[in-house]
């Protein structure tokens, strides 16, 4: 798998990459209750359960975008 480089939106809320062509988020859920990911592109938008960890959630939408390919 292609190695992945998440950066923190300028604003603090988010973590982004992309891969594929493909536009991946992760956010924190309202009152810390988990993490969020969205794989959006041409096409295609998944959003993840609420998963426990960023890390989680990253790996989650970098499987996504590496199933899209």
């Amino acid at each position: 798998m292609t190695a992945v480089t998440w950066e923190r939106t300028a604003d603090r809320a988010a973590w982004r990459a992309s891969l594929n062509g493909l536009l991946l988020t992760v956010t924190r859920l309202t009152g810390g209750d988990g993490w969020r990911a969205v794989v959006e592109g041409q096409g295609v938008t998944e959003r993840s359960a609420p998963l426990p960890t960023r890390v989680r959630a990253q790996r989650w939408a970098e499987n996504r975008a590496g199933a899209a390919s």
